[in-house]
């Protein structure tokens, strides 16, 4: 069924409506009410179909430093993914990181007992000059793909900063105060020897194979800290969009006298005063914001040289696992506090990805009368949604109002193999051609070349999503947006 099926249905509303008066909102509500009287008409006396959901959550780190040649820096911490779900399914995952101008590199792993995975062998090569990349997480049930979900973008480093983040220039670059981070303790700068912090009965504990969220309550910055003001759009429809909304965010900063306390069990350090390691040593006088990536040291508040360290005790489970605890600093005749590698800690922020997902349809049998029961007419197949079309790479060309898209699964296999409608907003079917693609080139990848509409006023100030239809009707959202200024050019986001 194609959008002028689905706008003929609606009387009020016509191909010409504005953006005000059909939404892609319109159409997916429609899409699920249709979808739910399939499912009614499927119900009878004697079978009952019902859909459950399952919750999925993925935790990664905001920043990513760059492979370069045979040295391989995997993704530090590794993501983790939890699932929770009443069924109990031999699932796996695999997760791709997706990079322009670059191979895509992908892990597969199984979900243990708790239903938990991660990915410890992902890295991101040094040939591509992007600044950018996403994770792509495929659940999969006997190789068939379930669902597939895409991360945030995530920044690549060379190397961490050693000079103070210019939050003016870059805030993405520092540790917000309200956002989850991850802490691990690395031994002679060797992997293997890498311990994250999480929490084990109830204490805080450093361990190899999995690690924990900690949200940063912070009891008092120095005098130093400013606020850094981020502007948000108000999430009125009826407001101009040029009116913003001030919300403030303050950044993390060094010298903050600060709580860690994990995101799930809410076990908490002592107040602890964070302080930046330079090659070694306390930088006693260092001030303004913490960088991602950056190494740090937590001294006891209650003290003057006690450190929060990695080599406590090792826990009764395992001799890789060990207790937090405290040590002192030492102190030379130059009066400076050197550190030794356990209690250094390096930060960096979290993002986390949550999405809710449809178990497979399951089959419960009422209770029946002891009669014989009149053939259940047969149940119409259900519609799958996978896989997701992606977008990996867009590109506007001004002069002939062009977009050249490259992407995965941007064809519908059945019932007749045919490439999916692109539209923009409501504005569609564009016309799109299939381009040749370069010999090298990923599995189900497709090379296109979109013609946009003439930039007009029709189009002025307005964020148009660029959607993909399937000939069921099915609309698929690829995370783009189209801007049109007032000099009539078109800018992607």
């Amino acid at each position: 069924m194609s959008i002028e099926s689905l706008l003929s249905i609606h009387p009020r509303q016509s191909q010409t409506a504005s953006r005000n008066d059909i939404t892609i909102d319109n159409l997916l509500t429609y899409d699920m009410k249709r979808s739910r009287h399939d499912e009614d008409h499927n119900n009878n006396n004697s079978r009952k179909r019902f859909k459950k959901k399952s919750k999925l959550t993925c935790l990664y780190g905001a920043v990513a430093q760059k492979s370069y040649g045979s040295e391989k820096r995997f993704l530090c911490p590794p993501p983790l993914v939890q699932i929770n779900s009443e069924q109990r399914q031999d699932m796996q995952l695999s997760m791709s990181i997706l990079c322009e101008d670059n191979d895509i590199l992908e892990q597969r792993t199984s979900l243990d007992d708790n239903q938990n995975g991660s990915f410890r062998y992902l890295h991101v090569t040094g040939t591509a000059k992007a600044k950018h990349f996403k994770l792509q997480l495929n659940l999969l049930q006997n190789d068939t793909p379930l669902a597939t979900f895409l991360s945030k973008p995530i920044s690549i480093i060379s190397k961490p900063s050693k000079k103070t983040a210019k939050t003016s220039r870059n805030i993405s670059s520092c540790i917000l105060a309200n956002t989850p981070v991850s802490l691990f303790n690395r031994i002679n700068s060797q992997t293997v020897r890498t311990k994250y912090m999480t929490t084990s009965d109830h204490r805080l504990c450093a361990k190899n194979s999995t690690w924990s969220p900690f949200d940063i309550i912070v009891l008092r910055q120095p005098k130093q800290a400013n606020e850094v003001v981020v502007t948000k759009p108000s999430k009125s429809p009826h407001t101009s969009r040029l009116h913003l909304q001030k919300t403030s965010v303050a950044h993390l900063t060094y010298g903050a006298e600060i709580i860690l306390r994990e995101s799930k069990t809410n076990v908490s350090s002592p107040p602890l005063i964070l302080c930046k390691v330079d090659r070694g040593r306390i930088a006693s006088s260092a001030c303004g914001p913490v960088s991602q990536m950056q190494k740090i040291a937590l001294r006891l508040a209650s003290s003057d040289n006690l450190y929060l360290s990695a080599a406590g005790p090792d826990t009764q489970q395992d001799s890789n696992h060990s207790w937090l605890d405290y040590a002192p600093s030492k102190r030379y005749q130059d009066n400076i506090e050197h550190m030794e590698d356990h209690l250094c800690w390096t930060i960096v922020g979290i993002h986390v990805l949550e999405e809710e997902f449809e178990d497979v349809p399951s089959l419960v049998t009422t209770p029946m009368q002891p009669v014989a029961p009149p053939s259940p007419p047969s149940p119409q197949p259900s519609r799958l949604i996978t896989p997701y079309p992606l977008i990996t790479h867009i590109e506007y060309i001004p002069e002939s109002y062009t977009l050249n898209v490259i992407g995965q699964h941007l064809f519908q296999a059945a019932p007749v193999p045919r490439l999916l409608e692109p539209w923009l907003g409501t504005h569609g079917p564009l016309v799109a051609t299939v381009l040749r693609p370069p010999p090298a080139h990923a599995p189900h990848e497709t090379y296109w070349s979109i013609q946009l509409p003439h930039p007009s006023s029709e189009f002025a100030q307005e964020e148009l999503p660029l959607l993909l239809v399937r000939q069921d009707g099915l609309v698929y959202h690829t995370g783009k947006l189209l801007v049109c200024d007032p000099n009539g050019h078109w800018s992607c986001k």
